[in-house]
């Protein structure tokens, strides 16, 4: 006959033995949440890369955004890896996952916006191709990441990274070129570090001087009529060159960088109400005819050949995305409607469709 269960003599053990039992149940519960089991996940596979983004562990609004590796840290480490930055949380709409600015005076403006911000899941590479073609035109990165926060598998992530100047220690020389977000009737303008202000608009302006645009590449222009139906035609990014003539150039973005600056910073960025700048806009053809690329027989198997190592890793991160998120899988006729860009590009739908 088995003895009796006797009650703890103490009430210290017994409150400790309490705790413990909490926090069990605890970690139980957390592990069948969907982030909570994504902690885990093996993504070595994908082509997409993977990004790690890490908190400080005792600075609030600040973090680091690192690869698979230094993102292992143990107990007895001083220091968290690479470059500590400001980091803002926010939301570009309510239904949303949260999306991240990472802002230091050493690194690109860096944001990080959840897939369902990104309206055509071909755009990234796109981008990325003609961002290659044309190393000298002021483009943004803009790819596509599998994203973990605090080693927590957060879903497919866009990075986008806005053009940088290096600071002196860097080999710069200090200055700063400006950014224009340009619409019908006005400018804001912020700089490359995603500060506003008067900036070198404001000083060519005192002196009579208006900036005209820089002739505008096939490409460029592509990736610009690729943004129809997401932001209008009357909001266009420019780049301010910082050359004897100050011509601006175009600086196409899925994303109005007016709308980043007020959803991220909180308030609009500083405007200059002036309809000189409509006429830098980009609009529609006359005749409606669908844009073209303009690309070369060889830059257009280039990018084929991309094309099939990306559809592949994108389905692929679809599909784990969803998982995560508790959604259902995309299915084939869910993935050509979001491929506007490859579409109008020539690329192959199926390969790599489920």
């Amino acid at each position: 006959m088995s003895a009796p269960v006797r009650p703890f003599r103490s009430p210290l053990i017994a409150a400790a033995v309490g705790m413990l039992l909490a926090v069990a149940v605890m970690a139980w519960a957390a592990d069948r949440r969907p982030l909570a089991r994504a902690g885990n996940v093996d993504i070595g596979h994908a082509e997409l890369p993977a990004l790690f983004l890490m908190h400080h562990r005792v600075e609030a609004g600040r973090a680091f955004l690192v690869q698979r590796r230094a993102s292992t840290m143990r107990r007895s480490d001083q220091k968290q890896p690479g470059s500590k930055r400001q980091l803002l949380s926010f939301r570009l709409a309510p239904e949303q996952p949260e999306s991240f600015l990472l802002l230091h005076k050493a690194y690109p403006v860096t944001f990080l916006l959840p897939i369902e911000a990104l309206a055509d899941w071909s755009y990234p590479l796109v981008h990325a191709f003609v961002a290659s073609r044309h190393p000298d035109w002021p483009l943004p990165q803009i790819t596509l990441h599998h994203l973990h926060v605090d080693r927590i598998y957060r879903g497919l992530y866009v990075q986008l990274a806005l053009p940088h100047d290096p600071t002196k220690k860097q080999g710069g020389d200090g200055s700063l070129r400006t950014l224009l977000d340009v619409g019908e009737t006005g400018i804001r303008r912020m700089n490359t570090r995603f500060e506003d202000g008067p900036g070198a608009l404001m000083d060519r302006i005192i002196l009579g001087q208006w900036p005209e645009q820089e002739p505008v590449p096939p490409e460029v222009r592509f990736l610009q009529r690729m943004r129809e139906g997401q932001v209008a035609w009357s909001e266009q990014s420019f780049e301010l060159q910082r050359t004897a003539d100050g011509k601006v150039r175009l600086m196409p973005t899925w994303w109005s960088l007016g709308a980043l600056f007020a959803a991220a910073i909180g308030r609009p960025a500083a405007d200059y109400a002036d309809v000189r700048g409509a006429a830098w806009l980009l609009r529609p053809d006359p005749d409606g005819a669908e844009p073209s690329a303009g690309w070369d027989p060889g830059a257009r198997d280039e990018l084929h050949k991309a094309w099939k190592r990306y559809l592949p890793a994108l389905t692929a991160g679809l599909v784990l995305d969803a998982r995560v998120r508790g959604l259902p899988a995309p299915t084939a006729a869910t993935m050509h409607a979001h491929l506007r860009t490859a579409t109008l590009a020539g690329l192959p739908l199926s390969e790599g469709v489920r």
